[in-house]
């Protein structure tokens, strides 16, 4: 018997090997944002100039809005409604 509390994996139950998938267009409006609530204003994420010489190339978004759409796939796909990321 599945002892799983009801609601606890609301699109079943992940297994090894399940992929999903979200994508987004990082927009500079987004980059803004996130470091408004952030405070990370490097110059990598901001400065084209600075960023073009990096081994970059260019600008560069924050790893926290990255980590924030892992989160989203988490939430949403895999394991689903009621994951905490921790």
């Amino acid at each position: 018997m599945d002892e799983t509390p009801i609601g606890m994996w609301p699109h079943g139950r992940p297994y090894v090997g399940q992929v999903a998938e979200r994508s987004r267009t990082i927009t500079r409006n987004d980059i803004e944002l996130f470091a408004q609530i952030s405070g990370d204003r490097n110059p990598m994420h901001f400065d084209d100039e600075y960023a073009a010489r990096t081994r970059f190339g260019g600008v560069v978004v924050q790893s926290g809005l990255i980590t924030g759409i892992l989160n989203w796939v988490c939430a949403e796909e895999i394991p689903g409604p009621g994951t905490v990321w921790i």
